[in-house]
């Protein structure tokens, strides 16, 4: 498909507003590094990963390229954009950092490996879902975090394994979509004010199944996550409305969700799909629009926002030299964002300054919100494939078939304890009541002009600490 620029400030379809299309996300063209420990007899060259934000098609470099960094999510408030993601320390350790308007804040220490997935600003203050690992010694720990204006707080068991990969306020509900292991087994959690909710409708010790959620989404009274099941080695594009599980499935291959986002009637789930055809694999970018696929010409989708009624998606493809490209996909038409000469990722986008930038204000009336990984949702930039992945000392399962060799190897999970809701009486979801009146305050004040992560942040998931997990919610 012909590449397509982005002119900036656009207007046109707009009624004359100016739009900005931020993309986050990372390319691989910092320092040459050799590395010989996965194999003495090879060396293999690679090169830094470097956080970068596209602002309508124009690359800024967030990190100097002398150590790794990535843009997991971005969000816009007025004049500011916020993203999410980490920068490694002098140690080598993984901090999980905060850009605000370029100039980073670390939200962890740098004694453990950290990182922020999503992050989402509602009425001045300033949410960022993420991770934090365990103490040295104890690798099988990894701990679900939120952090409010900078105040860390905990939100799984602090002797399991769990992620939160995606944030999104409404009114005065924080709602965070990740996983946590219960039973040994990976399941789909959604917190909401800090209390863990269960998605998965299977028994957690259920043999060789578990679930994942990347992205959170809230639109009226409606709480959307989209995430996916895997069963049996089957796996399965997942969007739960209220609690209540829809499979995007396929039937001769396996399918993913990374993002959701709502506007109007319609909802959007972001994701990927793989066909099997003659024993060999292919794998492809999707859009699924009220449960019905879109292929994209790409390999990942992996964060969706809409506005004033145009769809932008983005995600990983494949430029003229065969390397992995940052995409950004406008109602289907793509463009290449990175550079021809090296591996990159998109892994979140906003769009600021048209309809729907007062999501989060919660009610029927509440215009499209945001996406979120992490939005959106599921989802980071993976180790370039010339690298051996870093041993975190876990147990890990590969959730999906890696054919974008390296992008995608950062997949993985194991988690522990939550409970499971009745989704008739659950306080989850008690905003949504059937004589449609909403408990709590009954109009909280909008959130200023925005533009999920804008570095695949604010409502997006985002992504999780995997490019093909993220969570939305609204």
């Amino acid at each position: 498909m012909e590449n397509q620029a982005l002119p900036p400030n656009a207007a046109d379809g707009n009624n004359g507003r100016a739009l900005d299309v931020y993309v986050a996300g990372a390319e691989e063209i910092g320092e040459l590094c050799v590395d010989t420990d996965s194999d003495p007899d090879v060396v293999l060259e690679y090169r830094k990963r470097v956080a970068t934000l596209w602002k309508n098609g124009e690359a800024r470099h967030l990190g100097d390229g002398t150590r790794n960094t990535e843009s997991h999510s971005v969000f816009v408030s007025g004049h500011d954009v916020y993203v999410a993601g980490y920068e490694d320390n002098e140690q080598g350790r993984e901090v999980a950092a905060l850009w605000v308007n370029g100039e980073v804040r670390s939200l962890s220490d740098g004694s453990e490996n950290a990182c922020a997935e999503s992050v989402f600003v509602h009425d001045g203050d300033v949410y960022v879902a993420g991770w934090v690992d365990g103490p040295e010694g104890e690798r099988d720990i990894r701990l679900a975090m939120l952090w409010k204006n900078g105040e860390a707080q905990c939100l799984s068991d602090k002797d399991g394994y769990a992620e939160a990969s995606s944030v999104f306020v409404s009114g005065a509900d924080v709602y965070v979509a990740g996983f946590k292991n219960v039973q040994g087994n990976q399941v789909a959690t959604l917190w909401k004010n800090g209390v863990a909710w269960c998605l998965s409708e299977k028994s957690p010790a259920t043999f060789a199944y578990f679930t994942i959620a990347h992205s959170v989404y809230v639109f009226g009274w409606d709480v959307y996550v989209a995430g996916y099941e895997m069963d049996k080695g089957k796996y399965t594009a997942m969007l739960w409305k209220n609690g209540k599980a829809q499979g995007y499935d396929e039937q001769r291959g396996h399918a993913w969700a990374c993002s959701v986002f709502a506007s109007g009637q319609d909802v959007y789930v972001a994701g990927v799909k793989t066909k099997v055809e003659e024993d060999r694999e292919e794998q492809a970018a999707a859009l699924w629009k009220n449960g019905v696929a879109q292929h994209y010409s790409g390999f990942e989708a992996l964060s969706v926002f809409v506005s004033d009624g145009d769809v932008y998606v983005a995600g990983v493809g494949e430029n003229a030299q065969g390397n992995r490209a940052a995409m950004l996909w406008v109602n289907g038409t793509a463009q290449q964002l990175s550079k021809m000469d090296a591996d990159a990722v998109a892994l979140s986008v906003f769009v600021s300054g048209g309809e729907g930038d007062d999501f989060g204000a919660g009610g029927p009336e509440v215009p499209q919100g945001g996406p979120g990984r992490h939005m959106g949702s599921h989802k980071r930039a993976p180790d370039t494939p010339k690298k051996a992945p870093r041993n975190r000392g876990v147990s890990r399962k590969p959730v999906r078939a890696v054919v974008l060799e390296g992008f995608s190897e950062k997949v993985w999970r194991m988690y522990s304890g939550c409970t499971l809701p009745d989704t008739e009486k659950s306080p989850m979801f008690s905003m949504v009541q059937k004589s449609g009146k909403r408990s709590g305050p009954k109009k909280p004040k909008a959130p200023k002009p925005n533009g999920d992560g804008a570095l695949s942040g604010g409502p997006f998931r985002a992504r999780t600490g995997d490019p093909l997990i993220k969570s939305q919610l609204l």
